[in-house]
């Protein structure tokens, strides 16, 4: 094990804690916009198309748009923080001394 399999896993670990702490907060965002979505369910408001007034839409529906679109970045985010969550402890000469486990999944209780 060198220096740089240490800190290249204390990165991994680090990025996955940010990355939960994001997810906790996209969480709350997304429960916020949803609620609102309902409560303006029925809120007219202009629509917009290439910058410019289009037909009338509700407010709720724009709500909609922006929960689909943070949704989304969540389950992309969600995605990353799994393939972050691999480390490979390879030694000095680039070969894993057991050829065969080249990375480990980190959990809790691997690197506590």
């Amino acid at each position: 094990m060198t220096s740089s399999d240490v800190l290249d896993t204390a990165f991994a670990v680090q990025l996955k804690q940010a990355t939960d702490l994001l997810i906790q907060d996209l969480d709350a965002l997304l429960a916020a916009l949803k609620k609102r979505a309902f409560e303006h369910k029925m809120t007219p408001t202009i629509g917009r198309s290439h910058g410019i007034h289009a037909e009338p839409t509700t407010f709720g529906l724009k709500l909609a748009q922006a929960y689909a679109e943070f949704d989304r970045g969540r389950s992309r985010l969600v995605a990353a923080r799994d393939d972050i969550a691999t480390c490979a402890i390879s030694g000095r000469s680039g070969r894993s001394p057991t050829s065969r486990r080249k990375s480990r999944r980190m959990s809790p209780g691997s690197w506590a």
